[in-house]
């Protein structure tokens, strides 16, 4: 059971190591060095915790009696130093941060020196990856103990205080994710109190009061939960802190793609329509006329379309007539039309007597002559956000191509000024 929780977490935060990876490859050399330090972090969690589960100490221990127990706490203590690089680049200007840097990185290797020293000159018989018995009568042991615990400690310290003092001056998963790596550090100073009093009294009262057993389940016991359960936890909880910011966007952009791909389509007709009587409005390849663009970038291209299509309504503002407006808006109000179902309506009966207007190549003249500067008659007043822009917009679309109050208007005015023979 411990070793499929530790592998299984070792899986987890390695594969999100290569995920961010392959994200910064992507974004070519150079950037913030931050984005390497969540590397970091995560991947000495995942090599942490493969070497921490039973079953790989059974085989590190033919190569040096507890080699795994020293190779995860240094993987342990790189993931530290790593996470304090990470919150030091998202603090501070990358100038500020690398003239910190170098003293953070002599304590840590200090540490990490120091634990390798000690372990060796301790001399650990046994290969069984528990150290309670010996605290007491291999000193150098509990010193080890100690080194690895205080740093980790230190280290989890200032990585909540960093983390809470910095989310109040974020916002949205930014935020959020410090608060969970702060709940996370959290977690983790629990396993490290726990081991700082647990080695200090087995090193002053004797190998009876640190005695260890293995754990079957994460939670057997106090000490299991303490030794096994919480790292885990701490690591998991952690590591949705610190990945949060960068999958959120992700995560968000997946649940709305269905919504924004069914706007795009239904904001199609309108667009067309617009664009065979305006074509300088594409901001994009003129191809989308002749079929939809994939589904890729979804969002900006519904921006887009968004925009071409006011970018046409703008455009044919000399051709609009107010009495369409008036007419459709008197039989949409007869036929039980309200609010915004009737201000789309009208809306779309306009746009298409002002298509047609502009096919005839004669604007609206309210004198009923030829004028100078005409009337380019009312329009919709543009909701307050994109959002309620785009909903309004697909309403009106629906209603260019279905309404009946549109379907008269579609050639009304083209009529009047083109011979029907043309």
């Amino acid at each position: 059971m411990v070793t499929a929780l530790f592998l299984t977490v070792s899986l987890l935060v390695s594969l999100a190591a290569a995920f961010r990876a392959v994200r910064n490859l992507r974004r070519g050399p150079g950037g913030n060095p931050g984005r390497w330090a969540l590397v970091g972090v995560l991947g000495s969690l995942g090599f942490a915790f493969l070497v921490l589960a039973p079953a790989t100490q059974a085989v590190l221990a033919g190569i040096y009696p507890n080699i795994g127990r020293l190779l995860s706490n240094l993987g342990t203590l790189a993931a530290a130093f790593s996470a304090v690089m990470l919150l030091l680049y998202l603090a501070h200007p990358p100038e500020e941060a690398r003239r910190r840097a170098p003293r953070r990185f002599l304590v840590f290797a200090v540490a990490e020196l120091a634990l390798l020293v000690l372990f060796l000159a301790a001399d650990i018989p046994e290969s069984r990856g528990l150290f309670g018995e010996y605290y007491s009568t291999h000193p150098t042991l509990a010193g080890y103990v100690l080194v690895y615990s205080a740093y980790l400690g230190a280290v989890l310290v200032d990585l909540a205080w960093l983390g809470l003092r910095y989310s109040n001056a974020t916002g949205g998963s930014l935020r959020i994710g410090l608060r969970v790596l702060a709940v996370g550090c959290v977690l983790g100073l629990s396993y490290v109190a726990e081991k700082l009093y647990s080695t200090t009294r087995a090193a002053l009262e004797g190998p009876e009061t640190g005695s260890e057993s293995y754990c079957v389940t994460p939670f057997d016991n106090f000490g299991c939960a303490m030794s096994v359960g919480m790292p885990a936890a701490s690591v998991l909880v952690m590591t949705v802190g610190l990945l949060l910011p960068a999958v959120a966007p992700i995560i968000n952009r997946l649940v709305r793609a269905p919504g924004e791909w069914r706007a795009y389509r239904e904001l199609r007709p309108l667009w067309a329509a617009l664009y065979e009587a305006v074509p300088e409005i594409a901001l994009t390849s003129p191809d989308a006329v002749k079929g939809d663009y994939g589904r890729r970038d979804v969002g900006m291209r519904l921006y887009r379309r968004v925009i071409e299509i006011r970018d046409g309504v703008l455009a044919l503002r000399p051709y609009r007539d107010p009495s369409v407006a008036e007419q459709v808006g008197g039989a949409g109000r007869a036929a039980g039309l309200t609010g915004e179902d009737l201000a789309a309506t009208v809306e779309a009966a306009v746009i298409s007597a002002a298509i047609a207007g502009a096919r005839s190549g004669r604007p609206v003249d309210p004198g009923g002559g030829d004028s100078a500067s005409p009337d380019p008659g009312p329009e919709t007043a543009l909701p307050p956000d994109l959002a309620s822009e785009t909903a309004f917009l697909r309403r009106v679309s629906v209603a260019f191509v279905s309404s009946a109050l549109v379907r008269p208007h579609r050639g009304e005015r083209a009529s009047d000024d083109v011979p029907s023979g043309a």
